[in-house]
């Protein structure tokens, strides 16, 4: 859809999953930028190669940049690396542990998490 806006005019776009009517950029950048796609397994990272420009992974991994490789990018790959820099190692590791307690656990933790269940009873005192 993003990149049907990039050409101009007024654009519609009817799919499984949603529907746009009438939309436009009113004023377009000079050239499209390009689309990085985030990916933090295969299906995603070969759907990055598919439709983006370049690939993006919070969890830089070589069997996603293969996945993404073997579907066919060739555009720019970033990962992302989480640093942390204090006076010792101690307070750096305290600092780290602060600002991305959920850094170093892995699977979906770190980007998932489930919102608590509600309710329309009011809590009992």
């Amino acid at each position: 859809m993003i990149r049907l806006l990039w050409q101009g005019g007024s654009r519609s776009h009817h799919a499984r999953h949603y529907t746009v009517e009438n939309v436009r950029i009113y004023t377009l950048p000079p050239a499209p930028p390009p689309i990085y796609v985030a990916a933090s397994g295969a299906k995603s990272a070969e759907a990055a190669a598919r439709i983006g420009d370049g690939l993006i992974s919070t969890s830089p991994k070589k069997e996603i940049l293969a996945s993404f490789e073997t579907a066919g990018g060739d555009g720019p790959r970033y990962g992302q690396v989480t640093v942390c820099y204090a006076a010792d190692e101690k307070q750096a590791r305290s600092r780290a542990l602060e600002w991305w307690p959920t850094a170093a656990v892995g699977g979906e933790l770190g980007q998932e998490l489930r919102c608590p269940p509600t309710s329309n009873r009011r809590r009992k005192r």
